[in-house]
């Protein structure tokens, strides 16, 4: 009798070892599924933050293009504004020697009344 009593108490004792196990691995399965539902939201938070980088660097790229554009333009009109402002410096150079030349002229003339 005092053998069956020990053997049914180990058992007793067994079941509510193998509940404890149980009940740990399955709170361990539930933990486990936890995490594996919150690493596929961070692996889809991932994909959206690289598809936004992406829009973004495409967006970047598309305005250092502008901006590089629109340089190119701003240097053209100072070119043709310096070359227009160059060549309205040799007309101004010009049109003062021609002046120059004409006051020469009439100064030779005014001598040459005043010889006479």
């Amino acid at each position: 009798a005092e053998f069956r009593v020990a053997g049914e108490q180990e058992r007793a004792q067994l079941r509510a070892d193998v509940m404890a196990v149980e009940s740990k691995v399955e709170r361990q399965s539930e933990a486990l599924h936890a995490a594996v539902e919150q690493l596929a939201r961070l692996q889809a938070d991932m994909r959206r933050a690289q598809d936004s980088t992406e829009v973004h660097r495409s967006e970047i790229f598309g305005l250092r293009g502008a901006a590089s554009e629109l340089s190119a333009g701003v240097q053209q009109v100072a070119d043709d504004a310096a070359a227009q402002g160059a060549t309205m410096w040799q007309i101004a150079k010009a049109d003062a020697q021609a002046l120059r030349d004409d006051l020469q002229a009439m100064r030779a003339g005014a001598e040459e009344e005043r010889r006479r």
